[in-house]
């Protein structure tokens, strides 16, 4: 094995060195006069030393790192070596046979001692000690090399430097358990102290000084060690207290500028700024006042400059540490975070300007409590951007104005809604289809339409044009037609709140068929503007076409109707009705039948279009007045067989024929049970008289209403 073989040449050479003196050679003066050489040397090799020493403690750099060790151990063992050399010479000399008691070696001797503790006081430490048997097979062990490195180990983790420390003491243990597993080794293989002169080193009282020594250095070292995990737990502590806060600092950060950064609708926006001043002041509160006092406390413990912080925190901490980023790192980033985000304080003020600038001046809300809302809302945006604008000539005057603003918003407003007016029909409505009755029927379907009836009800509609191609199918052909329209409607939060505010849609309407008639679809919505309720005139359509002579028609038979009924009452009121009934006495029959058709037209009409309910009271008693009137007229009618006179030719005429007559006699059945139902009643007609002052009066006060409210539910 290797080291075997060195082993063995370290023993053939030491018996070279030494083998004249065991086999009693005379006194070597090469021996005497190297030792005294060495002594003569001695102060002029160790005074500049001493010089030196004093110089760098002077100075305050004895603990300096040069070349790669402490100053300090570095001179101190040059002393050491200095003074080794005198006495493996001295050693030398009496080993060659020269006695102690020869008075130049004593003279030497003394001078060992006496610079021996000169040097100790500066920290030097010899294995050697007089009068004590030598290290077996060398005169120097290099005991003073495992000695020296505790020693300078001890010192750097003085310094502050116990990574390092640490490092060199486990590789002083690893030379000292090398040495041992060696000398273990020999052992092992039979090796004695007459083969291996060192195999008993481990027993030399000099390795035990040295043991000693070492462990000396361990113990006081470990407070060191203590003091030193303690300082990195606080600066642990420190770095990641500052990281949580540039954390905190940077969310926030990130949530202002967010906003500011942000995008929509006037009041969103401002409904945001508002709710992101408003985390901005309690993180200011709550949050940032700490976090400027803790970098302060952190700027006193490490440094404003990040090379600074840097040095600081690695001369204790090292790279024993899990640091996502560096200190320093962490130190800067999070001053620049809370700049930025400081920042951000007047942009969003200056936003806040905009908004509420523009706002103030195309305010649409009719709604009185939606608008005093916006305007406060307003007058308390602009306190808080002046906040962090404070004395801004901009949010200044715009404070001074909005109550202004306010006022004029508000004119304007009302001012608006009262010039809109509801017109009649279009007169480019060609047809076909009357617009009244396609109005109304529009209107009925709206109302059967939930996405209209849930928030709002509609109240009336007017045509605006004429017949346009509404859908195509792929071929080109017309499956749809649209009619385009006006709807008018009364929000249930205007209702209750007592506002007489109505919006009215431009609408288009959609057939289900391919015809210009009603079954309709769909409605399509477009733009919308807001009246007075009281400016529509007639809550239905526009005024123009066949039904309102219909409705005309109906209100002046209910009032001729209640005159003839109620007569005796009112010529008791005054007497000059009399000769006013007079003149329509005559016609009380015809006055009878045509109250009595009408009523039953529209009840009918009414009913098929699913309205079951519009002008209900009006067409109600129309049919029973005009029962009462025209009963004498209804019952005197006779019926004769219809006779079907139809040319036809070829094999369908019988066909035709019979088709005509059954149709013709169905109508004459139809009206013979009429007049039988008439007449089977004929008690409960009679017995209306006693109610004729009641019936009367309320057909005059009907055909009144009906008159100006038609289309209305019940009226």
């Amino acid at each position: 094995m290797l080291k075997s073989v060195l082993l063995k040449m370290f023993v053939l050479t030491y018996f070279m060195m030494y083998g004249e003196v065991m086999r009693g050679a005379p006194p070597s003066d090469y021996a005497k006069n190297t030792v005294l050489l060495y002594s003569k040397k001695l102060n002029d090799q160790v005074d500049p030393l001493y010089r030196q020493y004093k110089h760098f403690k002077e100075s305050n750099r004895l603990m300096e790192i040069d070349n790669g060790s402490l100053r300090e151990v570095s001179i101190v063992s040059e002393m050491g070596g200095v003074l080794s050399s005198l006495i493996q010479a001295y050693n030398a000399a009496i080993d060659s046979g020269w006695p102690e008691t020869d008075p130049e070696l004593k003279k030497v001797k003394d001078q060992i001692i006496e610079t021996r503790a000169k040097m100790e006081k500066y920290g030097m430490w010899l294995s050697f000690q007089f009068g004590e048997e030598l290290i077996a097979g060398k005169k120097d062990f290099g005991l003073e090399t495992y000695r020296n490195m505790a020693w300078h180990a001890f010192l750097v983790a003085k310094i502050g430097q116990v990574d390092k420390s640490v490092s060199e003491f486990q590789e002083l243990d690893k030379r000292i358990r090398k040495l041992n597993e060696d000398i273990d080794e020999l052992i092992d293989e039979g090796k004695t102290a007459k083969d291996v002169p060192f195999i008993d080193l481990p027993k030399h009282p000099a390795y035990k000084r040295m043991q000693k020594e070492i462990q000396k250095f361990k113990d006081i070292a470990k407070p060191l060690f203590a003091e030193q995990e303690k300082q990195r737990g606080v600066i642990d502590n420190d770095v990641h207290k500052l990281q949580d806060m540039y954390t905190q600092c940077d969310n926030m950060l990130r949530q202002a500028e967010k906003a500011v950064g942000a995008s929509g609708a006037m009041e969103n926006m401002l409904k945001q700024y508002e709710e992101t001043v408003e985390l901005m002041n309690s993180f200011d509160k709550d949050e940032l006042v700490s976090i400027k006092e803790y970098i302060t406390e952190f700027e006193g413990k490490y440094g404003t400059d990040q090379d600074k912080i840097f040095g600081n925190i690695h001369s204790v901490r090292g790279s024993k540490h899990d640091y996502v980023r560096s200190p320093a790192s962490t130190y800067y980033s999070l001053n620049e975070t809370i700049r930025r985000y400081e920042e951000i304080r007047p942009i969003i003020a200056k936003k806040i300007y905009e908004y509420v600038n523009s706002g103030s001046q195309a305010v649409y809300e009719y709604r009185k409590n939606e608008f005093d809302e916006r305007f406060n809302n307003y007058e308390g945006n602009v306190e808080l951007a002046l906040e962090y604008l404070p004395g801004d000539a901009n949010l200044e005057q715009l404070k001074k104005e909005l109550s202004s603003r306010r006022d004029k918003a508000w004119a304007d407003i009302n001012a608006k809604i009262d010039t809109q007016t509801w017109a009649g029909h279009s007169d480019t409505f060609q047809g076909p289809g009357d617009p009244d009755d396609l109005a109304e029927e529009a209107l009925e379907w709206a109302k059967r339409d939930a996405g209209w009836t849930e928030n709002e009800t509609p109240l009336a509609v007017r045509v605006t044009g004429d017949w346009q191609v509404g859908k195509k199918n792929i071929l080109g052909a017309v499956i749809s037609w649209r009619l385009p329209i006006e709807l008018a409607t009364q929000k249930h939060v205007d209702l209750d709140a007592g506002s007489d505010v109505i919006w009215s849609f431009n609408c288009s309407i959609y057939t289900r068929d391919a015809e210009k008639s009603p079954p309709w679809a769909s409605l399509a919505v477009g733009s919308n503007r807001k009246l007075r309720k009281s400016n529509i005139s007639g809550m239905s359509g526009g005024g123009k076409g066949p039904n309102i002579l219909f409705r005309l028609a109906l209100s002046i038979s209910l009032i001729l109707s209640g005159l003839l009924v109620a007569s005796g009452y009112l010529k008791g009121i005054d007497p000059k009705f009399e000769d006013k009934i007079k003149k329509i006495i005559p016609l009380k029959a015809v006055i009878g039948t045509t109250t009595l058709g009408l009523g039953l037209f529209f009840l009918i009409k009414n009913i098929l279009l699913l309205s079951p309910f519009a002008d209900l009271l009006p067409q109600a008693l129309a049919v029973v007045v005009g029962l009462y009137l025209g009963y004498d007229i209804l019952v005197s009618l006779k019926f004769k067989e219809p006779v079907v006179e139809r040319e036809s030719d070829g094999a369908d005429k019988d066909k035709l024929e019979s088709i005509t007559t059954k149709a013709v006699h169905s109508v004459s059945e139809g009206t013979q049970k009429l007049q039988k139902l008439i007449v089977d009643n004929t008690e409960t007609i009679k017995g209306l008289q006693k109610y004729d002052t009641l019936m009367g009066i309320s057909s005059i006060v009907l055909g009144f209403v009906h008159l100006l409210f038609a289309g209305w539910p019940l009226f």
